[in-house]
């Protein structure tokens, strides 16, 4: 930090983004996360990748091109934990605003990963109004480019939550099960504990 040097204009749209998030894997390769302004409890992202340590980005992601993709990330309101993606040295991401997401290729496109149910969860991945219990996954954290850990916590659905029409669990409660998930295969597989 004692010196710095300017780099080139990030291209986005600076106006709608009102929170940035950078993770570096080495001096030169990192991505760095926008979150546009929220509405309907969502916020869209931004994902640019750098690989000269910052002076210059590349937009690989934007929610705004992906509206009806089933497998476009949001940022949810109710999302708890503080990391929100991250990426591993062989360019695959994980992504999570409550539900898993992956990508293969630094970020540029990205599929929702189910997880195996908990014991005594099995019907965890409900995703409706009515369900019993609403469960939410955090992003993975890595401590090699193998071995990895997430949390998943299960809430149970409210009557307030219920006749709100809106998914999503009520954080105030405590959970009713919290599961850690291990992989040992660079998140390929996740066994729950």
């Amino acid at each position: 930090g004692h010196t710095w040097q300017e780099g080139a204009v990030i291209p986005s749209h600076p106006s709608i983004i009102e929170g940035l998030d950078m993770m570096m894997l080495d001096a030169n390769q990192g991505w760095l996360l926008g979150i546009g302004a929220p509405a309907m409890g969502n916020a869209t992202v931004q994902l640019f990748k750098t690989q000269n340590g910052g002076l210059n980005w590349e937009m690989v992601y934007d929610t705004s091109r992906h509206i009806s993709d089933p497998n476009g990330l949001w940022v949810e309101n109710f999302y708890p934990y503080e990391e929100i993606f991250t990426f591993l040295p062989n360019q695959s991401g994980f992504f999570s605003n409550g539900i898993l997401f992956s990508s293969p290729d630094g970020g540029r496109s990205w599929t929702m990963r189910s997880l195996d149910p908990p014991p005594g969860f099995p019907d965890i991945d409900c995703r409706s109004v009515g369900c019993k219990y609403l469960n939410v996954v955090s992003a993975p954290e890595f401590s090699s480019s193998q071995a990895g850990v997430l949390l998943r916590r299960v809430y149970l659905n409210s009557e307030e939550v219920r006749n709100s029409l809106m998914y999503g669990a009520d954080l105030s409660k405590p959970p009713q099960a919290q599961f850690l998930y291990f992989t040992q295969d660079g998140g390929k597989t996740w066994i729950p504990r």
